[in-house]
């Protein structure tokens, strides 16, 4: 759930960042939407069968992977803003883009973790 500034852990969500405050509602570490983990989602998804909820959410990580950040399309954004569906963070993340690599993979059935042969 979000943290809102009337809550009783505001307090110590302030108290939580580097550099700048990042974790307002929908921001960060307090729900915002991040493309590395929604990739394993869609990897999980995959595994369990479930394809159609899969690559909805693959095209949401494509969607937010595209979001325009300091001018420039395909920002590849470390977080999405919850509500807003804003690019934030920094921008071109490596994990962002990877999460969409892993999704496509895992819809094609290439399994998330491998182990040798």
């Amino acid at each position: 759930p979000v943290i809102e500034p009337v809550d009783k852990d505001w307090e110590k969500l302030q108290m939580s960042f580097s550099y700048t405050f990042k974790n307002q509602p929908y921001e960060f570490h307090n729900a915002g939407l991040w493309p590395m983990v929604t990739g394993f989602y869609v990897a999980d998804l995959a595994a369990r069968g479930k394809l159609e909820e899969a690559r909805r959410y693959l095209d949401g990580i494509h969607r937010a992977n595209a979001l325009e950040m300091e001018g420039a399309p395909w920002s590849f954004p470390e977080y999405v803003h919850g509500r807003k569906f804003t690019a934030g963070g920094t921008r071109q993340q490596g994990w962002s883009a990877a999460a969409a690599v892993i999704g496509h993979h895992a819809l094609e059935g290439v399994p998330l973790l491998r182990g040798r042969p």
